[in-house]
């Protein structure tokens, strides 16, 4: 029976990840081009790959890392990229070439991206934009709304989907675990009526709920990523970003909630972490659409 830990060397690899992302400040919107080639120095943007080796599980310890530093960034296109773009893979894998991915007239991290990449209806494509008009996003993250024009078909397998679904769950898990260990600490030093706001029963209940959901996640991720390894089954991949999708708006709610007003302050931190989770979760290729995200959306949860 396969363990849902992580090996010591893939917990080695997770601190390299967020060592790394804490000496740029967090992200591609703060560290740049610096700190995407670092990334790529770890081998993060191309396990399970050639260029790199290791597996899907190496995939999500670091990606997971990633998300809990609340490290934003081209990553999805630089997994599906680094599969499916023989000729740019290496200069994928390195850091060197961005990759966004276009779904449905959106592109992701289109600002300074060397490739497009367009996936619909099962299939994939190199595409050239005709035309852009950047728009911005609750996550501050340079997006689009492009007119493209087909360059070439590319090779496009379900495991290739796979991965990226759950690179993306991993991310979103990590970045809630992050929010949630936030507001536990905020709830145990902030104090009401002459007492810590965590010792009140409407806190503590919603924080526990928020955990209980994303480790729940994160079980979903780790056996959908063993089932890619050992079976090539990918069906389980989209379930995970679906859970984890859920349990990381459940807990940027319950965060928000438990901050009040400070949570969105650049001293709390806490804002980098749940807008990174709604604009994970609408990453192209996104699963949103099929998830609980929008009853918890338009439920007043978030």
């Amino acid at each position: 029976m396969r363990s849902l830990s992580l090996s010591a060397e893939q917990e080695e690899f997770a601190a390299t990840v967020t060592a790394t992302v804490e000496r740029f400040g967090g992200g591609m919107t703060t560290g740049g081009d610096r700190l995407w080639r670092e990334l790529g120095d770890t081998g993060l943007l191309g396990l399970g790959t050639s260029d790199v080796g290791g597996d899907a599980i190496d995939l999500i310890s670091g990606m997971r890392a990633a998300g809990a530093a609340g490290c934003q960034g081209p990553f999805l296109g630089a997994i599906l990229g680094s599969r499916i773009l023989p000729d740019l893979a290496t200069a994928v894998v390195a850091g060197a070439v961005h990759v966004s991915l276009v779904a449905d007239g959106v592109a992701a991290w289109a600002a300074g991206a060397d490739a497009f990449v367009e996936v619909a209806g099962g299939g994939a494509s190199l595409v050239e934009v005709v035309s852009a008009r950047p728009f911005e996003t609750l996550a501050r993250e340079p997006w689009a709304r492009v007119e493209v024009r087909p360059i070439e078909r590319l090779t496009l397998a379900p495991p290739d989907l796979a991965v990226v679904q759950l690179a993306r769950a991993a991310w979103i898990v990590g970045a809630g675990r992050a929010a949630i260990d936030r507001s536990a600490a905020h709830a145990r030093n902030r104090r009401q009526f002459g007492r810590a706001i965590g010792d009140f029963q409407a806190v503590a209940h919603q924080l526990a709920e928020a955990a209980a959901e994303i480790g729940a996640a994160w079980d979903v991720v780790v056996v959908a990523a063993w089932r890619l390894e050992l079976n090539a089954d990918t069906r389980a991949a989209d379930a995970a970003a679906d859970a984890a999708t859920r349990a990381g708006l459940i807990a940027a709610y319950a965060s928000h909630q438990v901050h009040g007003a400070l949570g969105f302050t650049l001293e709390a931190g806490l804002d980098r972490l749940s807008t990174g989770i709604r604009q994970m979760s609408l990453h192209p290729p996104s699963p949103a659409a099929r998830t609980e995200a929008g009853p918890i959306m338009t439920g007043g949860r978030l």
